[in-house]
């Protein structure tokens, strides 16, 4: 953390920095970076412009704005990202408002992005993930976390669902923090329509938490989420039964499911 600090610049010819974390400096208001053998970037605050100059081997990048005042921060990562640095192959992003998922509709092709983690607000439509989900050919991992308990507009929702679009290489899909709305359930179907090499789909009633600077959860290790999945809990045991109706109704030989 730091105070004062208003445009934060880093480069070098022979600079050898590989991770670089920034983190909730107030105030801050451009980062500019120039390091070729930077491999991770992380950054956490409030509104900024970023510059990448040159990060040729920059491949694992998490912005987290998940902040009150946060709104609008970061559309850089929206827009520019996929062309500033096309080898990026993990993305982990926190979507705080309306405004903001409108801004994913606008990606360019990431070539290579192998890994997207979204964590989200209240509020909004789930299908404004879907053109970032288009926009990666080649992603084989995706999850998406509710930070906060709230509805959707489920009439709106359904009024803008996208056309089909297979996603020919996702293997695993995570889902959390889920109330089991409609429109979450219509989601969730989509992703089993449009995912033909999809190994296993989770999806947690309970909210799961991440730690800032990595994808680590807090209060939960991977080893218990997996339990969690294993073993339903008798609160949502009714629902799970619903749930699980519907969508393996879809479901395709080879996909494990499960509900928790």
């Amino acid at each position: 953390m730091c105070k004062g600090l208003i445009n934060l610049k880093i480069s070098g010819p022979s600079l050898k920095l590989k991770h670089l974390t920034v983190l909730f400096c107030i105030g801050l208001k451009k980062i500019e970076v120039q390091a070729k053998n930077l491999i991770r970037l992380v950054y956490a605050g409030d509104r900024l412009e970023f510059i990448s100059l040159n990060v040729p081997h920059l491949s694992d990048v998490n912005f987290r704005t998940e902040s009150s005042n946060s709104c609008g921060a970061i559309t850089y990562s929206r827009g520019k990202l996929s062309s500033d640095v096309p080898q990026l192959e993990s993305l982990m992003l926190s979507v705080v408002t309306n405004e903001e998922n409108k801004i994913l509709r606008q990606s360019t092709l990431f070539s290579n992005l192998k890994m997207v983690l979204l964590v989200k607000g209240c509020g909004g439509s789930l299908w404004d993930f879907i053109p970032l989900l288009q926009a990666s050919p080649y992603l084989r991992k995706f999850e998406l976390h509710f930070n906060t308990r709230g509805s959707l507009d489920d009439e709106q929702c359904f009024m803008e669902k996208p056309s089909d679009s297979p996603h020919l290489h996702v293997e695993e899909i995570t889902l959390s923090g889920f109330i089991v709305s409609p429109h979450e359930i219509e989601f969730a179907t989509y992703l089993l329509n449009n995912a033909p090499t999809l190994k296993r789909l989770t999806i947690f009633c309970k909210l799961l938490f991440y730690g800032i600077e990595s994808p680590t959860l807090i209060w939960h290790s991977r080893e218990e989420v997996e339990k969690l999945a294993a073993k339903p809990s008798l609160k949502y045991k009714k629902t799970d039964e619903g749930v699980l109706e519907q969508l393996r109704n879809l479901e395709r030989p080879g996909i494990e499911l499960l509900f928790a």
